[in-house]
């Protein structure tokens, strides 16, 4: 478990340093990355779990930890831990990337 803790933290912590390129300002970043969190994911996880799973910040975390969403007798259930930590790389991806276009049109470098 502590191996997976780890993992956890280091793909959410390169999610952030993504999320910091893309959003100039701090407390707008964590604020947005906040409600993203504790309100967005919850709120598609009540609606429609097949695609809460995937989620950046709750649903791929979850699943590599192993952690059950609290859904009643109908979830869905979690990815897989593979597919979970592929799922974190690839939202960690996305933001980079996308934080390394913003660069090249903000910068006068």
């Amino acid at each position: 478990m502590l191996w997976r803790n780890l993992a956890v933290a280091a793909l959410l912590g390169a999610l952030g340093v993504g999320v910091g390129t893309l959003v100039r300002n701090q407390i707008i970043a964590v604020t947005g990355l906040l409600i993203v969190s504790f309100a967005l994911e919850p709120a598609l996880a009540a609606l429609v779990l097949d695609v809460a799973r995937f989620g950046p910040t709750v649903g791929a975390p979850s699943g590599i930890l192993g952690l059950d969403f609290d859904h009643g007798p109908d979830a869905a259930g979690l990815l897989a831990p593979g597919v979970a930590v592929a799922v974190s790389i690839a939202w960690a991806i996305a933001a980079f990337a996308s934080g390394a276009a913003l660069l090249r049109h903000r910068d006068l470098v």
